[in-house]
């Protein structure tokens, strides 16, 4: 039995380490779908809003992509997805 386990040392690490990526990451759309679908909206201040937009416009134009519109929350609902999955993970482990 031993000697199975290690032969298979290496699959084992692998299928352990992409379920582990397989959790942290499919939860982060599911989050962002609940949160653009809902029209539930994270109190934040519509200038700190804007200046990050600003900022993530001129990264989206550089690749290629159209800019957000004024006062678009889709960076605000992409972080905040990740911070609830990150969240529930630490809660998690607990």
């Amino acid at each position: 039995m031993r000697h199975t386990f290690v032969q298979n040392l290496d699959h084992i690490l692998f299928h352990l380490q992409f379920l582990h990526e397989l959790t942290a990451i499919v939860p982060i759309p599911l989050v962002y779908i609940f949160l653009s679908s809902t029209g539930v909206q994270i109190p934040f201040p519509q200038q700190v809003l804007d200046e990050g937009n600003k900022f993530i416009n001129k990264v989206v134009t550089y690749y290629g992509y159209p800019p957000f519109e004024n006062g678009s929350r889709i960076a605000l609902n992409a972080a905040t997805s990740y911070a609830v999955v990150k969240v529930l993970k630490i809660i998690n482990k607990e």
